[in-house]
């Protein structure tokens, strides 16, 4: 999942933008899939599943998300949850209603929607 479609997906996303993307990074009680980095600094950290748990009863009450949201309190940043069907973008401090990406649906300004999000321009366009 992550080299057929998140690796592919972060390339199209980052173009142009001097951003480093890192895999497997270490965070306290686990390992964050994807981060991007802006020099040395984590700014945002992608968690990635093949599919979601607990979404028949609503994304925030997924053990996937809870451990994303760990990650990033542990690291400060806002943060993306990503499975084979769609993308959640997870705003700090915000733990209801997260924008989403449907992959089947979707187009090229959820494209720029997700590239400004992860370089820190918030989370416009999304579904």
């Amino acid at each position: 999942m992550s080299t057929y479609l998140v690796e592919p997906l972060l390339r199209a996303v980052l173009r142009d933008i001097s951003l480093a993307v890192k895999k497997e990074y270490p965070v306290v009680r686990g390992w964050a899939d994807f981060v991007t980095l802006d020099g040395e600094t984590v700014i945002h950290v992608i968690e990635v599943k093949k599919v979601i748990r607990g979404l028949q009863t609503g994304v925030e009450t997924s053990g996937d998300l809870k451990q994303l949201l760990r990650y990033m309190h542990r690291l400060n940043v806002p943060g993306t949850l990503i499975d084979s069907h769609r993308l959640f973008l997870v705003m700090q401090g915000i733990e209801i209603s997260y924008p989403h990406i449907e992959r089947i649906d979707s187009n090229d300004a959820d494209i720029r929607s997700l590239r400004a999000y992860i370089v820190g321009k918030g989370a416009t366009g999304t579904r």
